[in-house]
């Protein structure tokens, strides 16, 4: 597929060899009424977990809750960002 747009930016040209194309045009008018307009044809977004928006730790391995203490204590220490932790399978 061919897509030209005119130097005065005037018209945009699509050439397509075979199958088929669907074209949505959002008209605005302005950036934020694109976006209204796009997340209505596609679908809203959704908000994940607010936990899982920060800085996670998870490893396998912890087989003790001290362990674990000492792998937070040392996140604090090094003023590392540490907004949730987890283990895994044990």
């Amino acid at each position: 597929m061919d897509i030209l747009l005119s130097p005065d930016g005037d018209t945009l040209t699509y050439r397509v060899i075979g199958g088929s194309i669907e074209l949505y045009i959002l008209t605005g008018p302005s950036p934020q009424s694109v976006v209204q307009q796009y997340t209505e044809l596609i679908g809203r977004p959704c908000m994940p977990p607010f936990w899982s928006l920060g800085m996670g730790q998870c490893r396998w391995g912890y087989d003790t809750l001290d362990k674990v203490k000492t792998v937070v204590a040392e996140y604090r220490k090094h003023n590392l960002p540490l907004e949730s932790i987890w283990i895994d399978i044990e």
